[in-house]
C-alpha cells in the first residue's frame, strides 16, 4: 500500500506499510543528499523520543536517499492553540514539559535542533508532542553546559524555545488562564529544570474530544495523563527497585553483591558477605514490617539501603586489615617519580614512545602550540589552527583533521560560508596589532576571541582531543 502525501520541497513522500506497520517514506534526490543527510544523523542521535528520528535509511544506486519516518497525522502545536476553549495549564505542561527535556537530551548529546516552533512540532497518535521539523538538525561534539550560552546554534534553540513558552503564556490568557499565565515559570527555569512545570500544574492529556463544558474531574482520571520525563541531568543507570513479591534479603543481597562486584574482592568474600546480608536483612524486614503505617516496600528499600552499607563496613575492615597479605591481587602498574610524565607532557610521552627513528618529523608536523593543554598564549595556536583549515580549504579537502574536529559543527555550513570565515580570520591573525583573548575556558573546550583594528572581531571555539588542539566552530 503507497499514498503519496504532499512534497516537503524537493523531497517526496508517501504512507506506506512495512511488515504491516505503517511509516512515512521520505525520497530526498541527490542534489538535497547534503542537507538530509546531515539532519538525519543529527536526529538519529538527539535520543529523544519526542525528536522524529528515523526508523530506517536507504541509498539506492542513482544515489537518492529513503528515509523511513513514524507516522505523524495529529495536528501541530499552533493548530490545537488556534482551537477554542482547548488550552488549559495541564495542556501547557505536556506540551512545554516534553519539548524542554527533548532540548536537554539533544544538547547532551551534541545536538542543536536549529530552533523550535508551533508549526514545527506535532501530536503522535498518543498526544505526546514531538519536533517533526528536524531539517536544520545538526550534530557536533558536546560542548559543557556553561559554554552552550556562548554557542549561536545552542542560543537559537534556547531563543525559540523561550518564543514558545511565550506563545502559550499568551494563549492562556486570552483563554482566561490568567493568573496561571502569570504564575508560569520562565522558559530558562523550564529548560533547566523541565520538572517546574510539573510542580506548577497536572498534566493533561493533549488530545481529547472538547465539548462545550469544561471536563470534569472524573473525566480527566478517565484519561492518565502523559507520563512526562525527567531532568536529563537526573536520569542515570539506576538499579531496578525490588519488586512488592520479591524476598527483601535476596534484594539486599544483590544490591551489596554489585557494590562488592565493583571493588574487586576476592569471590569467596563476596559470596559469604552476600549470604550475611541475605540473612540479616530478611529478619531485619521481617521485625520491622510489624511497624503500623509502613508499607513492604519502603521496607524492602529501606534494608537493602542499610545492608548495602553494612556491607562497605565489613569490606573496608577486611581490605584494611587483609590488604597487606593480599598477593593473590594483581598488582597495579605505576610509573616511578622520575618517569611519570606530566600533564604537558602526555603528548610527548606518546610520540617518544613509538621510537624517534618511526617520526622524526613529528616535531615539525605537530607544533607545541597545538598539543600544549594549557597555553599561556593563545596566539600561536589559533595562528596555526586557521593557517592549517585555510590550507585545507585552498586544497579542496573535504577532511581537515590536522585543523577542524572530527565532530565540528563548521560540517553543517556551506561551502561559501566557511571560505569567507577562513578568509576573515586569516586575515585577523595576520594583522601585527590583532589579539587573541580566552573568554571562557571549560576543560578541554575554549572559546577565543580574535580582534584587530578596524575589523569586526570574531569567536573561535577550540576543542583538545588526543591530537591536540583542534577547531570546533568559529563565528563572527
Amino acid at each position: 500500500m503507497v499514498r503519496r502525501l504532499p512534497a516537503l520541497g524537493e523531497v517526496e513522500r508517501a504512507l506506506v506499510r512495512v511488515d504491516g506497520v505503517s511509516a512515512e517514506r521520505w525520497t530526498v534526490p541527490l542534489i538535497e543528499r547534503p542537507v538530509w543527510d546531515l539532519a538525519v544523523a543529527a536526529a538519529a542521535q538527539a535520543r529523544s523520543a519526542h525528536v522524529r528520528a528515523p526508523l530506517d535509511v536507504a541509498i539506492a544506486s542513482d544515489g537518492t536517499l529513503r528515509i523511513l519516518f513514524p507516522v505523524l497525522a495529529g495536528p501541530t502545536l499552533e493548530e490545537l492553540l488556534a482551537t477554542d476553549g482547548w488550552l488549559t495549564p495541564g495542556r501547557a505542561v505536556t506540551m512545554l514539559c516534553p519539548i524542554a527535556d527533548a532540548i536537554s537530551v539533544a544538547h547532551d548529546a551534541g545536538v542543536t535542533l536549529g530552533g523550535v516552533s508551533l508549526t514545527g512540532i506535532r501530536a503522535d497518535a498518543r498526544g505526546a508532542p514531538v519536533i517533526h521539523a528536524i531539517s536544520q538538525a545538526r550534530s557536533a561534539s558536546p560542548l559543557p553546559a556553561q559554554l552552550r550560552s556562548k554557542d549561536p546554534a545552542h542560543r537559537e534553540d534556547a531563543e525559540c524555545f523561550a518564543a514558545l513558552c511565550t506563545d502559550v503564556r499568551a494563549a492562556l490568557e486570552a483563554a482566561g488562564h490568567s493568573d496561571a499565565a502569570h504564575s508560569m515559570p520562565d522558559a530558562d527555569q523550564v529548560l533547566a529544570q523541565p520538572s517546574r512545570l510539573q510542580h506548577w500544574a497536572e498534566a493533561e492529556p493533549l488530545l481529547v474530544t472538547l465539548s462545550s463544558a469544561a471536563p470534569t474531574a472524573a473525566e480527566r482520571a478517565s484519561v492518565p495523563p502523559l507520563a512526562l520525563p525527567s531532568r536529563p541531568a537526573d536520569r542515570g543507570q539506576v538499579a531496578d527497585g525490588p519488586s512488592v513479591n520479591e524476598r527483601p534479603g535476596r534484594a539486599a543481597a544483590a544490591a551489596s553483591a554489585r557494590v562488592l562486584g565493583l571493588l574487586a574482592l576476592p569471590a569467596e568474600l563476596v559470596t559469604g558477605v552476600t549470604i550475611t546480608v541475605e540473612r540479616a536483612s530478611e529478619r531485619a524486614a521481617s521485625l520491622v514490617g510489624r511497624a503500623r503505617g509502613v508499607s513492604r516496600r519502603q521496607l524492602v528499600v529501606g534494608a537493602a539501603g542499610l545492608a548495602v552499607v553494612g556491607a562497605l563496613v565489613v569490606t573496608a575492615a577486611l581490605g584494611g586489615s587483609e590488604g597487606a597479605d593480599s598477593s593473590a591481587a594483581a598488582p597495579v602498574a605505576s610509573p616511578s617519580p622520575q618517569t611519570a610524565p606530566t600533564d604537558g607532557d602526555e603528548q610527548g610521552s606518546s610520540v617518544s614512545a613509538g621510537g624517534a627513528a618511526d617520526d622524526e618529523g613529528a616535531g615539525a608536523a605537530q607544533p607545541e602550540a597545538l598539543v600544549e593543554p594549557n597555553p599561556e598564549d593563545w596566539g600561536p595556536t589559533a595562528r596555526e589552527l586557521v593557517a592549517r583549515w585555510q590550507h585545507c580549504r585552498r586544497d579542496v579537502r573535504v577532511i581537515c583533521d590536522e585543523a577542524v574536529h572530527q565532530m565540528a559543527a563548521l560540517g553543517g555550513r556551506a561551502a561559501d560560508e566557511v571560505d569567507a570565515m577562513v578568509t576573515a580570520l586569516a586575515s585577523m591573525l595576520e594583522s601585527p596589532t590583532s589579539s587573541v583573548t580566552v573568554v571562557e575556558r571549560a576543560g578541554d573546550v575554549a572559546l577565543l576571541t580574535i580582534a584587530a583594528p578596524d575589523m569586526t572581531a570574531a569567536s573561535l571555539l577550540v576543542v583538545r582531543s588526543e591530537a591536540g588542539w583542534r577547531i570546533r566552530d568559529a563565528w563572527n
